[in-house]
């Protein structure tokens, strides 16, 4: 492919991320047809997943709606060639395929993971929303060759962006794609990563998407002062103790798997 130059690239880099926040947008939307359909019996494109809904006219058949979602995850995922959820594929496409990606069993996941967060399952729209945007770069690339190295940084820039449109957080995308997709630090990729994250961003703020995906209330305590430098020690001691409770979460979260899987070979059983 062609090596472009800065400016060609930042503008790959924005058209990227504009693809993305229109893809993100889109994605907020089938969550919500999803859910009014199965928990209401309503079709509506409305829904704040972080406030509470009105009751739901089905009553105690509402159970029943979370292992639908999740039966129809599974099929739909099944279907698809590779395991991964999101981000492990994106790395294993960085790092070990070549950057080739798979555009059309990425979108079946997103429309999996939909049914998933839709119906009431316990998941975020980051995984989907890195899909959506390793799909965009690989559509994009395709369209107009590239170099490798760019396709790989496009990639990263629109992955990252991805996960930025998931929260409304554009640097913490463009940090995720520079310390966890390309684990490398250039001045050259900084500023393609940041463009792609903050063109996705925009574009899903015009899109009605405007407010931060979480409310953070700041508090003050008169007993705890964590100021100067016994607060940076307070704040590392914090840090310490939940990098080991992360430890232990995935360690249970893998052994947990790992038994279900011999308890229940059949996955619907595993999963219903």
């Amino acid at each position: 492919g062609k090596l472009l130059g800065p400016l060609q690239m930042a503008l790959m880099a924005l058209a990227v991320g504009a693809l993305v926040g229109v893809g993100a947008a889109v994605f907020r939307a089938l969550v919500a047809l999803i859910h009014n359909l199965m928990v209401f019996g309503e079709i509506s494109l409305i829904y704040e997943p972080t406030q509470y809904s009105a009751p739901s006219s089905w009553g105690l058949w509402l159970a029943v709606v979370p292992v639908i979602g999740g039966m129809v995850n599974l099929w739909l995922k099944r279907l698809t060639p590779g395991g991964g959820h999101g981000v492990p594929d994106v790395i294993l496409s960085l790092h070990h395929r070549d950057g080739q990606f798979q555009i059309g069993g990425s979108l079946l996941k997103v429309v999996a993971t939909g049914f998933s967060s839709g119906s009431g399952a316990s998941v975020g729209r980051e995984g989907a929303t890195v899909l959506i945007g390793a799909a965009s770069a690989t559509f994009l690339a395709r369209l107009i060759p590239i170099s490798h190295r760019q396709r790989l940084v496009l990639l990263a820039a629109a992955s990252g962006a991805g996960l930025g449109a998931a929260f409304n957080a554009p640097l913490a995308g463009t940090l995720f794609a520079l310390e966890v997709l390309l684990a490398e630090l250039s001045p050259g990729l900084l500023l393609p990563l940041l463009l792609a994250s903050v063109a996705a961003n925009t574009v899903g703020r015009l899109l009605g998407f405007a407010d931060p995906e979480f409310a953070v209330i700041t508090a003050t305590s008169r007993v705890l002062d964590a100021s100067g430098v016994a607060g940076l020690a307070i704040y590392a001691l914090f840090g310490a103790v939940l990098g080991l409770v992360a430890l232990g979460f995935m360690r249970f979260l893998d052994d947990t798997e790992a038994v279900l899987a011999r308890l229940f070979p059949n996955p619907y059983l595993r999963h219903g």
